[in-house]
């Protein structure tokens, strides 16, 4: 492997400023100003900074591909902002010796009003190719995208399905020295992702450089040999992708163990008259567990505390896809219609007895509120994903919704 780095990132950092859209008031220059020649405290509130990334650096090589992964908010979609030139950084630098390919959102780089063709070829042309070229690969990205009967329809009338499928083709086809992936392929079905996955590992091995961000650490440990954890905008560990994942999925289990009523976390929102005290995955036979067998029946053992007197008490658990967009499975349970006194603890069990999950990794959703759905506690992908697995399939994944039974138990305290 040439040892020369395709991408280097040093001491990458990128602020947004707080509290104001656009132009500050002619009050706020002043204390801006008053604050660099040395005055203290008059710098307006809406200048607080949000430090989305703090002195990032890693390398990545050609052939390498490389995987990004984090909880929501670590800073994964900025640094993809950043390496895209979509977005500038407030400090560091970012080089990229060769073309890239961006895959983010939906849609983006194409033209809504020009047709899939012309898109093609416009695409093309952003990576410096010939007319030619793109000519000599065209027939290919449009058989893998499977849109022969939609080629000269205009894109403003594609699926997002056709969207991604068409980005993706065009992306690996057209041959850049760096592809970078987000979550967008979780738009597409099962069949195309394997596709994608496949497709990947081809390009990979001809000396494309990829950079995959993707809450799926199957697909993670499949396709990147060498993985990074973004943590609030941090570099909390960089090797080989086993360990990395290793350490993401701990992370999640310690502070599943010691979070407690006083927690305080961006993905935990809420009132707080009452809170999630502790919250476990069990089997059948009450046994801790983080992964199971497709079709197992899965539960939900979880403490309450009421902070304040309750007048009523409902619980809502969400299985979500990988990207979080949507709702795999919702289960409502309603603990109880009547008072709950000030101290009390709940015991309760969520029991999903039946499900058609496939393999794979799922955020979870955790809601307490009344039953007029006041929400008290509110934990969103905090907790470690449910892991559903299955001998020689592992990395698969449901894509639409999936049916399910559920039942609640209301234990006694110990």
């Amino acid at each position: 492997m040439n040892r020369q780095p395709i991408i280097e990132v040093k001491s990458l950092s990128k602020n947004y400023r707080l509290g104001t859209i656009g132009f500050r008031s002619l009050v706020d220059d002043f204390r801006a100003l008053a604050s660099r020649l040395g005055f203290s405290n008059l710098e307006s509130d809406s200048d607080k900074n949000f430090c989305a990334l703090d002195q990032v650096s890693f390398q990545a090589f050609p052939g390498e591909a490389l995987g990004i992964i984090g909880h929501n908010g670590a800073g994964k979609s900025t640094l993809l902002k950043i390496l895209s030139r979509i977005t500038e950084p407030t400090s560091g630098r970012a080089l990229i010796r060769g073309k890239v390919a961006s895959l983010l959102e939906v849609g983006t780089g194409f033209h809504p009003e020009m047709t899939g063709r012309e898109n093609i070829f416009l695409n093309g042309s952003f990576l410096g190719l010939s007319k030619q070229e793109i000519e000599d690969s065209f027939d290919s990205i449009v058989r893998f995208a499977h849109i022969e009967k939609f080629i000269d329809t205009p894109v403003k009338r594609y699926s997002s399905g056709m969207y991604v499928r068409l980005a993706f083709a065009i992306a690996a086809h057209l041959k850049p020295d760096v592809l970078i992936v987000d979550e967008v392929l979780a738009v597409g079905d099962l069949a195309f992702q394997k596709k994608c996955m496949e497709k990947m590992q081809d390009v990979s091995v001809s000396g494309m450089t990829i950079l995959f961000v993707s809450h799926n650490m199957e697909m993670i440990r499949r396709l990147c040999k060498r993985s990074i954890l973004l943590e609030k905008g941090r570099v909390i560990k960089e090797g080989e992708t086993s360990d990395v994942v290793n350490a993401y999925v701990r992370s999640k289990q310690e502070l599943s163990l010691v979070f407690n009523a006083a927690y305080r976390s961006e993905r935990r929102r809420g009132v707080g008259f009452a809170r999630f005290e502790k919250i476990r995955y069990c089997d059948k036979e009450a046994c801790e567990r983080e992964r199971f067998d497709k079709s197992e029946a899965i539960s939900f053992l979880m403490e309450i505390v009421a902070l304040e007197e309750l007048a009523s008490l409902k619980i809502i658990i969400s299985v979500k896809t990988e990207s979080q967009q949507n709702n795999i499975i919702s289960i409502e349970e309603i603990v109880s219609e009547s008072k709950i006194i000030k101290g009390q603890t709940i015991k309760a069990k969520v029991n999903l007895t039946k499900h058609s999950l496939m393999p794979g990794s799922y955020p979870l959703y955790f809601w307490l509120g009344t039953v007029d759905h006041l929400h008290m506690d509110v934990l969103d992908d905090l907790l470690p994903p449910l892991q559903i697995v299955e001998k020689g399939n592992a990395f698969e994944k449901a894509s639409s919704l999936c049916s399910c039974e559920s039942s609640l138990e209301v234990l006694p305290i110990s």
